[in-house]
């Protein structure tokens, strides 16, 4: 797609909506309607790079169902990549624009254009969707659900959540978990519904927090990642068994004997990347399954943790890693207080 000289309207050189996957289609549709709610007489920034304009082409020509504008770029076409700062065009058009997209891949040294980028946008009060290193499988799965639907089950989860909530967690494969969280434990949500002046990574759909304590067994069927990309696998076919005591992990077993040396290895070398950092919800109730990377596979229903990286500022915690290790999993069994919230990965709460 190439770059617009000027706003995009309705006929102004889009594709018809018949050449567009219509799965794209609906999944651009919900990104401009519940997550960035936009109206008539507004404008869209969307920035994409080759490797995914297909549904740069498809969020633009959602913008116009709006009765709005979008305009419209493509990394490649303003220059070689990477793109150490923020392209100038891109900067003189976020100020003119409500909201603004930016679903690229992962380039390496693009973390402070990228960064650049979210900072234009919310200090002018923009709404902003940032997919960076979505793929097209993740992002039809983890956008089937309307963000208000996803919020829906935060609500409902949280009126169950007291301060002083234990959670049981257990599964097929082998999870048997107690989380104790303690009133300094503050949760927090990501539904995808983004107001003005903030960002949020789509696909959404958490409920998180950092425990007071965790003991058990936690068998991770789902998926693996950390902050540095050097694990990312899926585990469906061979999970790991990580065992906790007061909050630190004292084992870690599996099949896969390179991978648990290497999460071994990560956790030996990063002072508190033996600790349960995050605990969370999988909340998106449009996901059905495992996709392509550990940010959206941490929004399928079922429970979830994260060693390291604790949010502070978010979650209350005293402590927090420099980096973090995710694990998943399917189809967890849930009670909170002795009442059941989830069985094999479904709420059962309205």
């Amino acid at each position: 797609m190439s770059i617009p000289p000027k706003s995009l309207s309705h006929g102004d050189g889009m594709p018809p909506l018949s050449s567009v996957d219509h799965r794209l289609e609906a999944a651009a549709f919900g990104v401009m309607d519940g997550a960035l709610a936009i109206v008539p007489g507004e404008h869209v920034v969307v920035v994409t790079d080759a490797s995914t304009a297909e549904f740069g082409e498809a969020l633009v020509a959602a913008v116009s169902g709006f009765r709005a504008t979008a305009e419209a770029f493509v990394l490649e076409d303003l220059g070689p990549r990477p793109h150490g700062t923020l392209h100038p065009l891109i900067r003189r058009a976020l100020p003119r624009a409500h909201a603004s997209v930016m679903h690229t891949s992962f380039h390496r040294g693009e973390y402070p254009m990228r960064a650049e980028l979210v900072d234009v946008a919310l200090s002018n009060r923009l709404r902003h969707a940032h997919m960076v290193g979505v793929t097209r499988r993740s992002i039809v799965a983890g956008l089937a659900a309307s963000p208000l639907r996803i919020a829906e089950v935060s609500r409902a989860l949280r009126l169950r959540i007291l301060p002083n909530c234990r959670i049981h967690v257990r599964s097929y494969a082998g999870t048997d978990l107690m989380v104790h969280c303690e009133p300094w434990c503050r949760w927090y949500e990501t539904s995808g519904v983004i107001q003005p002046g903030t960002k949020a990574n789509l696909p959404a759909g958490e409920l998180v927090t950092s425990p007071s304590s965790v003991n058990g067994v936690y068998v991770a069927d789902g998926w693996v990642g950390d902050g540095g990309g050097l694990v990312h696998a899926e585990l469906a076919a061979g999970p790991l068994k990580i065992t906790f005591a007061r909050g630190a992990v004292v084992g870690i077993e599996g099949e896969d004997e390179a991978m648990v040396r290497q999460v071994q290895q990560l956790i030996a070398r990063t002072p508190n990347l033996d600790r349960a950092g995050l605990i969370s919800f999988g909340t998106n109730v449009g996901m059905t399954g495992l996709v392509d990377d550990i940010f959206t596979n941490q929004k399928l229903p079922s429970f979830h943790i994260s060693l390291g990286l604790s949010f502070p500022e978010k979650t209350g915690a005293s402590w927090t890693a420099r980096d973090w290790i995710a694990f998943t999993a399917r189809n967890s069994d849930v009670d909170i207080d002795g009442a059941a919230v989830m069985r094999a990965g479904r709420y059962l709460i309205p």
